[in-house]
Parts: structure tokens; sequence; C-alpha cells
């Protein structure tokens, strides 16, 4: 069976092998990472350069649900990861003065500092990446990752739907 004739199996297993080599990269990564969690580490980078859709000013911070959106994870996953951070000392979350509903997170001084300096290395080799590939490329694999994770998220909420359905 060759791979022209399966194109899916193809992309399965690219999609294996870069997840292989990204656990790689990360592992390798881990010393700069100071015991942290690759999750919190991402988490951390995510509210440093956050990109606020409901149009909260930078300093007030960013809410959970939009922190889910952004990492595609469910509200719990992001809420686990943020407590983790706040013992950690590197997150603190805080009551929105805009809408007294919303519970914004904000990173603290420890939060900012390991943002500044840990991460660098792992920032820099995405760059030398992106340079590797250039601007066009580099924004081609940008799109189309992120049009993969919107059709992987509408076949994983219509497998939910199905199975809801079944059940009833």
């Amino acid at each position: 069976m060759q791979y022209q004739d399966h194109p899916g199996e193809q992309l399965f297993t690219n999609f294996n092998n870069l997840k292989k080599s990204l656990f790689r990269f990360f592992s390798a990564q881990a010393e700069s990472f100071k015991g942290m969690k690759q999750s919190e580490v991402i988490m951390l980078m995510r509210i440093a350069h956050r990109r606020c859709a409901d149009g909260e000013a930078a300093d007030e911070g960013i809410r959970i649900s939009e922190l889910s959106r952004l990492s595609r994870s469910s509200m719990p996953a992001v809420s686990q990861t943020i407590r983790g951070l706040e013992v950690g000392g590197l997150v603190t979350r805080a009551t929105s003065d805009k809408d007294r509903r919303a519970v914004l997170v904000r990173l603290t001084p420890k939060g900012q500092a390991f943002v500044s300096a840990a991460p660098q290395a792992f920032i820099e080799t995405f760059d030398q990446i992106c340079g590797i590939l250039g601007d066009e490329k580099t924004a081609q694999l940008t799109a189309l990752t992120d049009e993969l994770c919107h059709i992987l998220e509408d076949f994983t909420d219509g497998l939910k739907a199905s199975k809801n359905t079944t059940a009833q």
C-alpha cells in the first residue's frame, strides 16, 4: 500500500512524527523550564502575549475563558494549570473591574521574570525554524495548522454530538 493511495495515512504518520519530534524538543528544553510542566510554560506565554478578544486592557489580565479558547483546552484544564501557576507564585487571579463576574489572570513579577528569561531559547529556536522555512512557508504552515485544528474540533464536536444523540 502506497501513501499516495492513502494521503490520510501519510498525514497521520507525519503528525505522529511531528509529535515525537516536539516531545524530544520539549524534553531537551526542560532545563530552561525550571521543573515546570510544558502546559504551564505555554500557558505563561499565552498570558504574557495575550490578544484578548473582549477588549480588556493588557494590564487588566486575561479571562480564563479566553485562555481556554486560545489554548483549545477545556475550562477545567485551564483552571487546573492556572492553579499550579498560582501555587508557584507566577500568576494571580482577580475580579475584573468592568465585569464583576469575570476572573482575570495576570502574571506576577516572578511570572514576568520567568517569561522574560527561561524560555527564550525555546522562542529563538522557533524563530530560527521560521527563518529556515521563510515567510511564505511559515505563513502557509501557520494557516494550515490553524485550519486543521478547526477541522479536528468540528469532527470532535460531531463525534460528541452523535454520542449524545445515540445515548438518549
